[in-house]
């Protein structure tokens, strides 16, 4: 397996994961839109997050085939913290390439770049119920620091 940046010719498998990251994620927000990522918008806005030059974005390659991305950002104008950090927003690994380390090495290449632009922390999101995505994230040694409260407006 190796990990590499990502190019404009990855756009197929990275929509494939994509919309395998949505189905996983809807079990845990109804209010997720189901396959926005295949409409003309969604593939207009993957499109520009894979061309976007400030973006950190990798993918995961294995027998010539896209298996796994991760891509996040690391803000310019964040002005009130002391540290500058990074935010992962995606990551995501083929259902059939799952429990093979490839997650964690995504994070490792993430963690290595943000590392090199002087970031001196990652923040990334995760629904409370999606025990694999933490237990990944907890493997790795990230640690939840704060909670998001949601309510439902009738």
């Amino acid at each position: 397996m190796k990990i590499r940046k990502v190019k404009k010719d990855d756009f197929e498998a990275i929509l494939d994961l994509q919309l395998q990251l949505e189905d996983a994620e809807a079990v845990f927000d109804d209010n997720l839109k189901k396959h926005c990522y295949a409409t003309e918008e969604g593939i207009k806005r993957l499109k520009k997050r894979i061309s976007k030059r400030k973006n950190i974005f990798y993918v995961a390659v294995e027998d010539n085939k896209v298996v796994g991305f991760i891509d996040g950002y690391i803000p310019e104008d964040e002005w009130w913290y002391v540290e500058k950090g990074a935010y992962i927003d995606h990551l995501c690994v083929d259902k059939d390439y799952r429990q093979r380390g490839i997650a964690t090495c995504l994070m490792e290449k993430f963690e290595e770049t943000a590392k090199s632009k002087d970031a001196k922390f990652i923040r990334l999101l995760a629904f409370p119920e999606n025990v694999p995505a933490i237990t990944l994230y907890s493997k790795n040694e990230y640690r939840c620091y704060s909670s998001f409260y949601y309510k439902k407006l009738r």
